[in-house]
């Protein structure tokens, strides 16, 4: 008999405390936000059972071009969200992997600009899980209390590092860490594709799975995110907690996450029953402005302190004169 598998998610995204707009989107169980929707960031929750999808997409190219990349990669993951027979079929998946970076590249040339998006995917089928990812958003598995990563870091520096060429302490200081060879959006004509899908990772229960744009990857150290993830609170919890670490180590890009942890609803007295409204996601549960007005008010009175200490060394300079 299988057991009975209910997923709790959820999804946090901010703009982060340098950038004005949010080009990171995200799909959760087919939820996704517009454009104007994602600047203002939020909180989101959904319960659910096997069939769904989850996903992050960062935009790239800047602004307007960003958004609208990644806007319409989610879009894309939340059609193939209605075809869940194909999810077995690692074939099928690079199939829709293929076809949705085709249709980033065209709406990129139409608009004439340059952009793409990273994809990291979540598959929860019936019978598993699948991964699959392009770019440098990854994907983590905390099983057993163990955080690893299960994407693949499509990049420069993954690709130095697996050549012997440089360090993991080089890195963060490396002026190609940023630089991805595999996108949706890239011109396929002319670079080799090659995107990530996992063989099928069996439910377990209490298994807790990360979603999250480089935003959260670049600010935060995985003993850091091992340590959010672990704790005992809810995914909506955990989610705001990255979010908001990201942002008080500095924030300097947008930063988007998608926490599900599986859960075996035949023993679980806590599990409530599946959402079937709306996606099953419960909206805005929480917006987090007032951080970033709890932040602006702490460096106001930073500031205001400074004023006055160097008023006092004015004074004291004008006394001893």
């Amino acid at each position: 008999m299988m057991m009975a598998i209910q997923l709790w998610a959820s999804a946090c995204s901010d703009k982060g405390c340098v950038r004005q707009n949010n080009e990171d989107s995200f799909c959760l169980n087919g939820f996704h936000l517009e454009r104007q929707d994602m600047d203002k960031g939020g909180l989101f929750k959904c319960h659910v059972v096997p069939n769904t999808l989850f996903a992050v997409c960062d935009g790239m190219g800047g602004e307007e071009a960003g958004e609208e990349a990644s806007l319409l990669s989610v879009k894309l993951c939340g059609e193939f969200l209605k075809t869940p027979e194909k999810w077995n079929d690692e074939s099928s998946i690079k199939s829709f992997l293929h076809n949705g970076c085709q249709s980033v590249y065209d709406q990129a040339r139409k608009r004439g600009n340059r952009s793409g998006a990273t994809i990291a995917m979540t598959l929860m089928g019936k019978s598993g899980i699948r991964i699959a990812n392009m770019g440098d958003s990854r994907i983590y598995r905390l099983h057993r209390g163990k955080m690893t990563q299960l994407s693949y870091d499509h990049t420069e520096m993954h690709k130095l590092l697996l050549q012997g060429k440089i360090r993991p302490e080089d890195i963060p200081k490396h002026p190609k860490r940023h630089m991805i060879n595999q996108y949706w959006g890239m011109p396929l004509e002319r670079a080799p594709f090659t995107p990530y899908v996992s063989d099928v990772i069996p439910y377990v229960p209490g298994d807790r799975y990360l979603l999250c744009s480089d935003g959260l990857t670049d600010m935060l150290a995985d003993e850091q995110i091992e340590e959010l993830l672990s704790a005992k609170e809810p995914v909506e919890r955990i989610s705001e907690r990255l979010v908001s670490q990201a942002k008080r180590n500095g924030g300097r890009d947008n930063v988007t996450v998608i926490v599900v942890e599986v859960v075996q609803a035949a023993e679980s007295s806590r599990a409530p029953a599946p959402d079937k409204s709306a996606n099953g996601v419960t909206v805005e549960i929480k917006k987090l402005k007032g951080k970033r007005l709890r932040t602006k008010v702490l460096m106001a009175l930073m500031l205001v302190a400074q004023l006055y200490t160097l008023l006092e060394i004015v004074d004291l300079l004008l006394l001893v004169k």
